[in-house]
């Protein structure tokens, strides 16, 4: 026998060349021992186990069972298949067998795993389960949201089924699965694009993001988020989901602006049209905080057309606070503000023409008291954010506002 030591502690096999430490004669023993003797009971009713002489494959180095045909490494593997099926081994499952008794061999080889081509495969909502997880759990997967909150959850499974995203795994040679998204209409020309569902995983570099544009809205102020998207939030998954997902809003554009800023004097019916128009609107600030008006009081700034119109005074030499949009604004002379006198805070919409003062609101966004009265408490609105807040109309109150618009007898409306 040819033994070699690499030092006065660790000793090296000389047949298969792995470093075995003291263990050398055990190591021998167990992995070059060129015949072994193992015992089983042929039958439950035996009293006595018979011996069977087994002998190492030269080719293969093996140990094989003469009655599955199976063959093993080491001794101790092979002693461990006779004491554990006894013999009767015909019918055992070789899957769950190798899985078992491999997990016992002191195996040192170097093994070189050849990978397949990595394989495409959808994950269908008609089918409960996918091969790893299901469909709702594959899409929360790809998004990162399997440990959020099941509000959280919900909404991301919201925003992948409005934008038609489907999801479908990646598996490598080990079955381990990654799961991306796509639109539905390139699944299926991705499948069937190569027959062996080969592909080659590229990054795409992200570019720069791009400012979220709104051309029907004249103003110098440059959004930099996407504020459909926080109201869209706000309307499906808001302690009202319920009542308003049913409504469709749209932000204020130019014609609706146009609209409250018209000359009373030449069509006196806009005084209702304009109260129609913004009944029923959500104005929300930068804060993601929102308010859906219930009901508003129609001003008009001349003398000759009404009297009770704002008044412009001075206090001490200052100015009272005013509803008249200053001259950048983010809608065409339109704006909400929060306007202070002796009485509380008002939230008003002011126009050139009008200034609508929120006589009734409701908080969307949070559970709040619904506000009833001109002093408004649940919705903080300063100067510097009136500029930048944001007016939702509902699209059934803009429809019944241009049918009053366009009535010439809408005046005569006790």
């Amino acid at each position: 026998m040819l033994v070699m030591t690499t030092s006065d502690t660790e000793a090296t096999c000389g047949k298969c060349n792995v470093p075995v430490g003291r263990s050398l004669k055990s190591h021998e023993k167990n992995y070059h021992a060129p015949s072994i003797s193992v015992k089983y009971m042929e039958s439950d009713d035996s009293n006595q186990p018979t011996t069977l002489l087994l002998i190492r494959n030269k080719v293969t180095s093996r140990f094989e069972c003469p009655f599955c045909k199976k063959t093993w490494l080491t001794c101790s593997s092979t002693r461990s298949h006779f004491y554990r099926h006894a013999g009767n081994c015909y019918d055992c499952s070789s899957e769950n067998e190798s899985s078992y008794e491999e997990s016992d061999i002191e195996d040192t080889t170097i093994a070189t795993i050849k990978m397949k081509a990595t394989e495409l495969i959808t994950v269908l909502p008609e089918s409960v389960d996918s091969p790893q997880r299901s469909f709702d759990e594959s899409i929360l997967r790809a998004l990162r949201q399997s440990g959020c909150s099941t509000c959280e959850r919900n909404k991301a499974l919201w925003i992948v089924d409005s934008l038609k995203l489907k999801p479908f795994a990646l598996l490598n040679g080990n079955q381990v699965e990654e799961i991306a998204l796509t639109h539905c209409e390139n699944l299926m020309p991705l499948i069937a694009k190569n027959q062996d569902h080969s592909f080659h995983v590229k990054h795409v570099t992200a570019g720069k993001k791009r400012a979220w544009d709104n051309s029907d809205i004249s103003t110098n102020v440059n959004p930099t988020k996407n504020i459909e998207a926080d109201l869209m939030s706000i309307l499906h998954y808001g302690p009202y989901a319920e009542q308003l997902s049913k409504r469709c809003f749209k932000q204020l554009d130019i014609n609706s602006c146009q609209l409250l800023n018209e000359d009373w004097t030449f069509l006196p019916q806009l005084r209702f049209a304009c109260a129609q128009l913004l009944a029923g609107a959500i104005i929300m600030n930068r804060n993601n905080e929102a308010v859906l008006v219930n009901t508003v009081e129609i001003y008009g700034r001349q003398r000759s057309l009404d009297v009770h119109r704002e008044k412009f005074v001075n206090k001490k030499g200052k100015s009272a606070s005013s509803s008249l949009p200053p001259v950048t604004t983010k809608y065409h002379y339109t704006w909400a503000t929060i306007m202070k006198d002796n009485e509380g805070d008002k939230l008003v919409v002011g126009t050139k023409t009008l200034n609508a003062l929120i006589t009734s609101s409701l908080r969307i966004d949070s559970i709040h008291e619904a506000n009833v009265g001109g002093i408004i408490s649940h919705f903080e609105l300063d100067e510097s954010a009136a500029l930048t807040a944001s007016i939702f109309l509902d699209i059934d109150s803009i429809k019944k506002a241009s049918i009053l618009a366009s009535n010439q007898n809408a005046n005569k409306v006790d």
